[in-house]
């Protein structure tokens, strides 16, 4: 096993990731705040879950000290997955790119100390599925928010905190910044107002991206953008806008992790692949398809996104293939030589601007970085049984190499305000407000209904219903 590096060297490591981001354009005052930030990522990185001595760092924090934490929370129950050795270098990664993109947004420690707590909810948090444990760590961030001598509600304005890069669809500057004008991300339609519903409805801006994907796709989509479904496409958008950036998005059929998946594609300007699944499709089929997107993606440097779901997964060596992928953006002898040739002559010119020599294994390591920058995997798979249980074992780059995003069950209002967006757009229906009100109820309930009664089948008769 590979020791731990020391406070100092993981002190020195964040610092570097930093500079010329975090600390640079920021006042004497922010400085400090951020050299605080960086001090208790390693503080807090010896805190350990009870009875796993192994499991790698669980928190980044926001302050310098030493204080003890013999009490921790227990080990996370259910399906949460724990994090892997280095990930908490994904909060200071991403915090200092996105200081540096909007540097005017972070002159001021809240919006800076907001930008973090969202940073390590989405790497930390979002592994975390039991509602009790993810209440725990938010907790255990607003208490690292207090020893700032920071007032956590105050700061975290005790609203839904979303970040995101697309505010400004006719930009071409798009800078990662906090969604804090509620206003301009939502807006109440007809509906809403006519039946004086707090629901809210559809995004104005993801409403014009979704009216774009939609004329220019030969499979529109209808979706309604309630909150929950907001808050994931924000997470997607934020997972792909990353170099090496891949996704797990774990939840149960239809729940909209491949239709959020699109929007948040397009929103991005990146293409969307998915196989296309038939009796003849088999492991040459496969092999091809993933074949062209790694070549799209290295030699002709298109940022593209593959949609893939456990349900198309007809060969356990798909998954293999996937993992060595996400592992090194390589496929062991899946390129002709052609193909091989076409890859080394593309890249002498990268590798030489590097001052490297051009052999072989540094054009073609050249290209699996390239490969592994510009392909965005995003995977799509449903977390119940001792099958998905034995693929994260068997594969380990699904777990460590893709932000985990769950997908849990939507609440009430986001059922009733989907019953509400249908019935809305029944013009032959002319009801007052207390029947429509009825009648989203009574929809709501039917579709809960149906699932209370497939999770009984399944305690009854130990299999799903079709």
């Amino acid at each position: 096993m590979k020791a731990s590096p020391s406070k100092e060297i993981e002190i020195e490591i964040e610092t570097q990731c930093n500079d010329g981001h975090l600390l640079k354009q920021s006042s004497e005052e922010d400085e400090d705040g951020s050299e605080d930030l960086i001090n208790t990522n390693a503080d807090d990185s010896n805190t350990k879950l009870k009875d796993s001595d192994n499991l790698p760092k669980v928190l980044s924090a926001t302050e310098r000290t030493e204080k003890d934490t013999d009490v921790v929370r227990p080990l996370c129950t259910g399906e949460s997955i724990l994090c892997h050795a280095g990930i908490e270098l994904g909060v200071i990664d991403q915090s200092a790119g996105c200081c540096h993109d909007s540097i005017h947004a972070f002159q001021e420690i809240d919006p800076l100390v907001r930008l973090w707590y969202h940073e390590c909810c989405r790497v930390f948090q979002d592994r975390l599925v039991n509602d009790e444990d993810c209440e725990w760590f938010d907790q255990l961030l607003r208490e690292k928010i207090g020893g700032f001598g920071l007032n956590a509600d105050k700061v975290l304005e005790d609203r839904a905190i979303l970040f995101g890069d697309f505010l400004e669809p006719q930009s071409d500057v798009k800078n990662y910044e906090e969604i804090k004008d509620m206003e301009k991300l939502f807006y109440n339609t007809s509906a809403s107002t006519k039946y004086d519903t707090r629901i809210f409805q559809l995004s104005k801006v993801l409403d014009q991206y979704l009216e774009d994907y939609n004329h220019h796709s030969t499979a529109p989509m209808k979706l309604v953008l309630f909150l929950d479904a907001i808050s994931h496409v924000c997470r997607i958008s934020r997972i792909i806008r990353q170099p090496l950036g891949n996704a797990l998005l774990l939840g149960m059929g239809g729940s909209g992790r491949r239709s959020l998946t699109r929007l948040a594609a397009h929103m991005g300007d990146l293409t969307c692949f998915q196989i296309e699944l038939s009796k003849a499709y088999g492991p040459v089929e496969w092999r091809d398809d993933i074949k062209n997107l790694m070549l799209k993606a290295g030699l002709e440097n298109k940022e593209t996104v593959f949609l893939f779901s456990d349900t198309q997964i007809k060969k356990e060596s798909f998954l293999e293939d996937l993992n060595s992928v996400l592992n090194s953006g390589d496929v062991p002898n899946i390129y002709q030589p052609d193909e091989l040739d076409k890859i080394y002559q593309a890249m002498r010119v990268p590798v030489t601007e590097q001052g490297l020599p051009t052999t072989r294994p540094n054009l073609f390591a050249a290209y699996q970085k390239i490969v592994r920058s510009n392909l965005h995997t995003v995977i799509t798979m449903s977390p119940i049984g001792e099958v998905f249980r034995a693929r994260l074992r068997q594969f380990p780059a699904l777990v460590n190499c893709c932000t985990i995003d769950w997908f849990s069950a939507w609440p009430d209002s986001a059922l009733q305000n989907v019953a509400l967006q249908f019935l809305d757009d029944m013009p032959d229906l002319d009801v007052s407000q207390e029947v429509l009100k009825g009648i989203v109820v009574t929809c709501q309930f039917m579709h809960q209904s149906v699932v209370d009664a497939s999770e009984l089948y399944l305690q009854v008769k130990e299999h799903p219903l079709p």
